[in-house]
């Protein structure tokens, strides 16, 4: 402040208007200041008050939860009630929404991000403590082993990154709500709502409950 005055020659001025500018300066920089994070709050309800909607009261939702029991030989109430409770996730939505100047995707930063020494190491010894169902696997579906464990290291990184999605709200919010700009929106809505009803599918041949079980933002 000191040095400020000085080249301004601000010393010859009275003392009183030396005193008054920067609390003035100081009042409209708190304005300013004020104004993002006014914005930031306002977004922030938003997105809460949006991840507060469920599907319970959505009827296009209600009817799938309906032929998913028909098709599936579910319970209805059992799986109505469990679509009643999925969340209408707006991140989701953006996840699945192209961006506005999409560029060409590099193969080659993708693979250096994918085959670390870590990953392999970690691939190598999943296969051999788990060779055994793998083999299983392989006689009953077809599909070698490494096939098997390239995917789960790619997905999950071997069970360590198991989603911080309920797949119940992602695969709803997909299925009912997928983004209008989306280019392929009619089949992969359809996708998601086929992947819906294998999920419910799944989890009652398992002993699952719908609501907990978590994935990425794709289910």
């Amino acid at each position: 402040m000191l040095a400020v005055a000085l080249a301004s020659g601000a010393w010859a001025q009275p003392p009183k208007k030396l005193e008054r500018a920067p609390k003035k300066a100081a009042h409209a920089s708190a304005k300013k200041k004020s104004a993002p994070s006014k914005v930031a709050l306002k977004r922030s309800k938003n997105n809460q008050a949006a991840q507060t909607l469920t599907y319970a009261q959505n009827p296009v939702a209600m009817q799938a939860a309906k032929s998913i029991a028909q098709v599936q030989q579910l319970d209805p109430a059992w799986v109505r009630s469990s679509m009643a409770q999925a969340h209408y996730l707006p991140s989701v939505v953006r996840a699945v929404t192209p961006p506005a100047m999409p560029g060409s995707r590099d193969w080659a930063a993708y693979r250096a991000r994918v085959l670390t020494a870590q990953r392999i190491e970690a691939g190598a010894a999943f296969m051999r403590t788990h060779a055994a169902t793998l083999a299983r696997a392989e006689a009953q579906y077809g599909v070698p082993p490494s096939i098997v464990a390239g995917i789960l290291g790619v997905e999950t990184i071997y069970g360590r990154n198991m989603g911080q999605y309920r797949v119940l709200d992602a695969l709803a919010t997909l299925a009912f709500d997928f983004p209008d700009s989306h280019p392929k929106k009619a089949p992969r809505q359809a996708y998601f709502l086929s992947e819906l009803e294998t999920f419910f599918a799944f989890c009652h041949s398992n002993g699952y409950d719908p609501v907990t079980l978590r994935g990425s933002y794709a289910g």
